[in-house]
């Protein structure tokens, strides 16, 4: 482990199964040939580790933040702690099976890497290459982003995406379901290896499939995750088999151009470019991946689709629906209904023949075999219909067009047939109803042949005679004979004579058991049967056996229900199983009764089990009746548990009916066998230890093994002494107690190592007892001490004390106690301490003359007693007791009497009254800090009412300023009564709340109340304050046991003070300035400084006030060589400047002056002056301005006094505004005249003059002389 400062930057192991653990700095370094490393735990220094060294490394890793593989193969084991780390350029990492770790993969080439029970995994920049099987581990759930291909294990491998990265596009192989980004923002893309993959997909937009046979389902559940419900949408390419579920609305594209693709329990299928071939199929129960069986549609499917060329049914009922109108042309095989919408949709049947109910369509076409259409909505349909074989209409208007080249078809239901331009044989099945027929050569109805050439005619059919007579039936009966369980019996039903073959209706039955079977023997004969079956109604022979029978004949009449029950002699039922009531043992006789007689012969199939052995039995007697005897092949003895079983297959117990009974498994026997064993005790113990007088002893006495539980004998005992209590703790062990006594005499003393007589008797619940135990105990030290502790007593009448709402004082309180001793020894009292009070001895006579020697003293006073006579008193605390709440409280001290062997201990109660004590309040005037008169209103946060009641005098309370307090401590507030506003207002502030005025109406009965935290200040308003006292607050102390801050009070009750005291402020007035600025300037290289106020006149106001300090900003400031001096003293302005005015200080001594700049403004800070007026004027009145540079920057300086300080007030500080110079820093110092060098000028047209001058100065030239 390294030590806390240490930083390495590199570690080396030899090899051994140690490791590293790092500390909090941070570190970056490089680890070869150790077994493990542990990082460091700081939230802000992170570990950096490298696996160095060529030959790979194997490390278990934990708490680190970075890990960078090396050249060889380097695997890293992950901790149950779970890990977030960056890693790259490893070959292998293994999870644990417990915590969760994020890896983070960094790098731009990518990494090719094995890893097992990882939980979360984000790629890099790089191409990135995951096999999720290292270790071989069998299924992996795993969430991941930024990846490039995952290859998975031989188990369930489960990937999703992480939301918040993107959209993903990745290549997977031996994955078996992958979870997408239900964002809309996302777009994911998942490529299938090759060689055909079976895969369950949710929340993905694109899946590419392989070479092989893809298999894709969008509904899927494992384990916890439960996708069976899930909708989406999903646009495949290259995928052979598309699973949509019944959860959802799930919705298939094509991609490729021209598709041949099986479909399953799909919503909505949309085509692509080419031909598209779709086989619909059906899928059993069983999961295409994961587990539970997803309830897929067997009966066929319903589909939405567009751009379909071609549609192959399953084997059910398949719907075929298009999705858009924009019409479309299909063939179908094998599909059992197509809806079109509003476009121009045609269909083509398959060849084979075809059964299909159409809606909305505008062409249909058959094809080789028979097929037959159905029309399957009720609103009427108009379509064009060529080479089918018939047609059937529905309840609206149907109009049918034949195609041309002429049609031989059926047709049913229909309102109009119009023939196309062949030779068109139409045949009406219809016997009702009319029929328009037009452009039609011939047409067959039930009734004639019609050859119309095509003539428009109405084909009228008359409707066919109505069967309404229902079948009659006469008679029932069965054969008079015992039915029992399992019998098939034949009914024979007699009818009114009719051709019609009839059908037995719902819920027929004799007897209650349902009739099948019915067979027609001749036009007044039927015959049917029905099975007895366990549990049914049994008949007694000779009772009526119940009918109710419904026949329906081809017409679908039914008669009213047959009831008339049949009344035999001898035609019993039964149809419940014999069964066992109860079941008794006694030694070697078994007896069992049955509900009903029985007929036994042998006990085959009968088998006893006692104590968990099977026992032999053999049948003796009771056949013919209700109870049957068998006899054992040995006793079963009292206690033992006994139970039977019945296998009717192996048995011949039947009823009269010959019923076998249902096999009965391990049902209770009742044991009535007789206990005559009496208990056994094999020992007798007690504690190890001394035992005195009152002290319950527990006896542990073992036994023989019994289930039956015992009783204590008359006359037990252990050292004489009774017992009792005896109790089962076991089959071997039970305890009792026996109490020490005393006699008076010791005569029951024992000594420790003494042997302890034992006298023992235990009965079982069959009254058997065991001969005495003796056996004594001999022990080492269980000595038995038999003398009898002292009695003492203590007035049972409580003394009492009241407090009042007064500081009260309390009398001495004082008794006597009583206390007795059997054996008669010498008693000594004491009282009862503690290590915070404890026992002292001495010599103390109190008020009541009376002398002690013993006392201990407590938060409430002193106990003292005599401990020879038993004299007691108490002294109270009078401080404590002043200090209890209001209420009643009970105290109880704990006196002691000893007789020289054993102490006993009595509490002595006292009762008090404690009452509320009001505050008491000094009226000492208080006083808040003094304040400027023109203190901001921010700056002016007044005096807590704690500070205020501790600026002067005393507040107390009893119960809050109580030595050991018996009430949550809370400082004391105020009650204000009075409020005197002069030259300003009072004001409070609750808390974090507003300022808010006094009232001025605050009286006894009426006062503001504010707790120890609020506040008060004074706003001052007018002028010519001069440091005095201004205004005032009166008020009572207020201990808060009623009231609320904020609010009012009375304050007669004990919650306030009875005196008041007052509260002032004193309001200092700010100095004041006059003094003449102006317009001034500086000449560089010219002026060695310049004056800048005149005039001055400066003022404390107050008498005996001095000037402190003073604040002067200086704006426009550019150079480094501008200077203020003030008192004589150059001070820089520029940033961080400092100076010292020697002398000027207090008492004589030095101030301080301090410079800032910022945004080209000095501001220039004198402290620690001590100035009069007089002097202050001359100290501002001779301040200058100068720059030494000459070549300074010409501009305005402006110099202004911005504000004093004087010793009076909280600040003595005082703003001053319109006291300000402008100076304009200049240059004064004229050009150097210009010097002519050129020639005269002599008859030039265009003249040249050439000299020298000063640099920005101006040239006049005059021309004509001067």
């Amino acid at each position: 482990m390294f030590s806390s400062t240490e930083v390495w930057s590199g570690i080396r192991g030899n090899g051994s199964t140690q490791g590293v653990r790092l500390n909090t700095q941070g570190q970056t370094l490089s680890v070869s040939n150790l077994d493990r490393l542990i990082g460091g735990t700081s939230s802000t220094r992170k570990d950096v580790v490298t696996l160095a060294g060529t030959a790979g490394n194997t490390i278990t890793v934990q708490a680190l933040e970075t890990l960078i593989g090396g050249s060889g193969n380097d695997r890293v084991l992950l901790t149950s702690t779970g890990a977030t780390m960056v890693v790259e350029s490893l070959e292998t990492i293994l999870g644990a099976n417990t915590g969760t770790s994020l890896i983070t993969l960094a790098g731009t080439t990518g990494n090719t890497m094995s890893v097992g029970y990882l939980k979360s995994m984000v790629g890099s920049a790089g191409k990135d290459v995951i096999n999720i099987n290292a270790a071989g581990s069998i299924g992996s759930t795993m969430a991941v982003a930024l990846m490039e291909t995952m290859i998975g294990t031989d188990g369930l491998d489960l990937i999703a995406t992480i939301g918040g990265t993107g959209s993903n596009t990745m290549f997977v192989k031996g994955i078996e379901i992958f979870l997408g980004n239900s964002s809309a923002s996302v777009n994911d893309v998942v490529h299938l290896d090759s060689g055909g993959n079976t895969i369950g997909i949710a929340f993905l937009e694109t899946l590419m499939g392989g070479s092989g046979n893809d298999v894709v389902t969008m509904s899927f559940k494992t384990g916890s995750a439960n996708l069976q419900s899930t909708a989406g949408t999903l646009a495949v390419s290259s995928i052979e088999t598309i699973v949509g579920g019944t959860g959802g609305r799930n919705t298939a594209i094509l991609l490729d151009v021209g598709n041949t693709i099986t479909v399953a329990s799909l919503n909505t299928l949309i085509g692509g470019g080419g031909k598209d071939v779709v086989n619909v199929t059906l899928r059993d129960g069983t999961a295409v991946v994961g587990d539970g069986g997803i309830p897929w549609s067997t009966t066929g499917s319903t589909m939405l689709v567009s751009l379909i060329e071609t549609m192959i049914g399953s084997a059910g009922d398949d719907v075929v629906v298009a999705l858009d109108n924009n019409g479309m042309t299909l063939a179908v095989s094998a599909i059992e209904s197509v809806v079109g919408k509003t476009g121009n949709d045609v269909v083509v049947l398959g060849t084979g023949g075809n059964t299909i109910q159409v809606e909305s369509l505008e062409t249909l076409i058959g094809s080789a075999g028979n097929d037959v259409v159905t029309v399957r909505t009720s609103r009427g349909a108009t379509m064009t219909v060529s080479a089918v074989e018939s047609i059937v209409g529905n309840a609206g208007t149907d109009v049918i067009y034949l195609g041309a080249g002429g049609n031989t078809v059926q047709v049913e239901g229909l309102e109009t047939v119009i023939g196309g331009a062949g030779n068109d044989v139409v045949t009406i099945t219809d016997t009702a109803g009319t029929v328009f027929v037009s452009g039609v050569e011939t047409v067959y109805t039930p009734y004639q042949t019609l050859t119309l050439s095509g003539t428009d005619t109405y084909v009228s059919l008359p409707p066919a005679a109505v069967d309404t007579t229902p079948p009659s039936i006469t008679t029932v009966s069965i054969p008079d004979a015992v039915m029992k369980i399992g019998d098939t019996v034949t009914v024979t039903i007699t009818v009114a004579s009719d051709s019609d073959t009839y059908t037995l209706g719902v819920g027929s039955t004799v007897g209650g058991f349902t009739l099948g079977n019915l067979t027609k023997v001749d036009a007044t004969t039927y015959t049917a049967t029905f099975t007895v079956t366990s549990g049914g109604t049994d008949v007694a022979a000779g009772s009526d056996v119940p009918v109710n029978i419904v026949l329906t004949d081809t017409a679908g009449n039914s008669n009213t229900p047959y009831t008339t029950a049949i009344s035999q002699g001898a035609d019993r039922i039964d149809a419940n199983r014999p069964t066992i009531t109860s079941a008794e043992v006694n030694g070697t006789t078994l007896t069992v009764t049955f509900a009903e007689a029985m007929s036994a012969t042998s006990a085959a199939g009968l088998t006893v089990t006692v104590a968990g052995q099977s026992r032999a039995a053999t049948y003796t007697s009771g056949s013919g009746g209700t109870t049957l005897t068998f006899t054992l092949a040995s006793a079963v003895a009292q206690g033992e548990t006994v139970t039977l079983s019945y296998n009717p297959g192996t048995g011949n117990l039947t009823d009269t009916a010959s019923n076998a009974p249902d096999l009965v498994t391990n049902q209770s026997v009742t044991n009535n066998t007789a206990d005559t064993t009496p208990p056994s005790i094999t020992n007798v113990t007690i504690p190890n230890q001394p035992a005195q007088v009152g002290d319950t002893v527990t006896v542990t006495i073992t036994v023989a093994s019994d289930s039956d539980t015992y009783t204590l004998g008359n006359g037990s005992t252990v050292g004489g002494f009774a017992l009792a209590n005896l109790t089962r703790v076991s089959a071997t062990t039970y305890t009792a107690t026996f109490t020490v006594t005393a006699d008076g005499q010791r005569t029951g003393n024992l000594a420790a190592n003494q042997d302890i007589p034992v006298n023992i008797v235990l009965v079982d619940s069959a009254s058997n007892a065991n001969t005495p135990y003796t056996t004594p105990i001999s022990q080492n030290n269980d000595r038995i001490d038999t003398n009898a502790p002292p009695v003492l007593a203590v007035p049972t009448t409580p003394p009492t004390l009241v407090d009042t709402s007064a500081t009260d004082t309390f009398p001495l309180i004082d008794g006597q106690l009583s206390a007795t001793d059997l054996e008669g020894d010498t008693l000594t009292y004491s009282v009862a301490g503690s290590q915070a009070s404890p026992v002292q001895h001495g010599s103390v006579t109190l008020s009541n003359g009376v002398t002690y020697d013993t006392w201990s003293t407590g938060p409430g006073g002193t106990a003292y007693v005599n401990s020879q006579t038993g004299h007691y008193a108490y002294v109270f605390d009078a401080a404590f007791l002043n200090g209890v709440p209001a209420g009643p409280m009970q105290g109880t001290g704990t006196f002691t009497v000893s007789d020289g062997n054993r102490t006993v201990e009595r509490q002595l109660t006292l009762n008090f009254t404690g009452a509320n004590d009001s505050p008491i309040l000094s009226n000492d005037v208080r006083s808040l800090a003094a304040i400027d008169q023109g203190i901001a209103d921010a700056a002016n946060t007044g005096t807590t009412v704690t500070d205020l009641l501790a600026s002067a005098g005393t507040a107390t309370d009893a119960e809050y300023d109580s030595p050991f307090p018996l009430v949550t401590v809370l400082p004391l507030g105020i009650a204000v009564t009075g409020v005197t506003n002069t030259n300003g207002t009072w004001q409070y502030k609750v808390g974090s709340g507003a300022w808010t005025d006094i009232p001025t109406g605050s009286s006894n009965g009426s006062a503001l109340l504010l707790a120890g935290s609020d506040r008060v200040r004074f706003v001052p308003s007018g002028s010519g304050f001069t440091n005095t006292d201004t205004g005032g607050l009166t008020f009572k102390a207020w201990d808060r046991t009623s009231g609320t801050a904020g609010s009012t009070a009375d304050t007669s009750t004990d919650a306030y003070s009875t005196g008041s005291a007052t509260a002032t402020i004193s309001v200092d007035a700010v100095p004041t300035l006059t003094a003449t600025g102006g317009s001034k300037t500086f000449g560089v290289g010219v002026d060695a400084s310049t004056s800048l106020f005149s005039g001055v006149a400066a003022s404390t106001v107050e008498a005996g006030q001095s000037f402190r300090g003073a604040v002067f900003t200086v704006s426009g400031v550019v150079d480094a060589t501008e200077v203020l001096t003030i008192g004589g003293t150059d001070v820089a302005l520029t940033n961080g400047a400092t100076a010292t005015l020697t002398g000027l200080g207090t008492a004589g001594g030095n101030a301080s002056v301090t410079v800032s700049v910022v945004g080209g403004v000095a501001t220039v800070t004198v402290t620690g002056l001590e100035r009069s007026d007089a002097q202050m004027n001359a100290l501002l009145g001779g301040v200058t301005y100068k720059n030494t540079s000459a070549t300074a920057t010409l501009g305005d300086r402006t110099v202004a006094v911005a504000s004093l300080t004087d010793s009076g007030g909280a600040t003595g500080a005082a703003t001053i505004s319109g006291v300000s110079t402008v100076v304009s820093v200049a240059d004064v110092t004229p050009p150097v005249a210009p010097v002519v060098t050129s020639a005269a000028l002599t008859n030039s047209a265009t003249p040249i003059i050439a000299g020298t001058a000063e640099a920005d100065s101006t040239v006049t030239v005059t021309i004509g002389g001067a």
